[in-house]
């Protein structure tokens, strides 16, 4: 009994993973390259004072070609 409860879990935990695993790769976000590359150089403060949201926005911005003087 106690057996059969181990092996129906270890089953459903393989089943969940294999599930997790595959909508992973589904549902993957594709980032541009070059925006975490200028991520890395960015002080990752998130302050908001070149006048976008976050560092990450701001990085978007200055990938399509946008001001690069902004960050204080």
């Amino acid at each position: 009994m106690i057996i059969d409860a181990i092996l129906t879990l270890a089953v459903l935990g393989m089943l969940a993973g294999v599930g997790l695993g595959i909508a992973a790769r589904v549902f993957a976000v594709k980032v541009d390259p070059r925006v975490e590359q200028i991520e890395t150089v960015l002080p990752a403060y998130n302050c908001g004072a070149c006048g976008y949201a976050g560092c990450s926005d701001y990085a978007k911005a200055v990938a399509e070609g946008e001001s690069v003087n902004l960050c204080a």
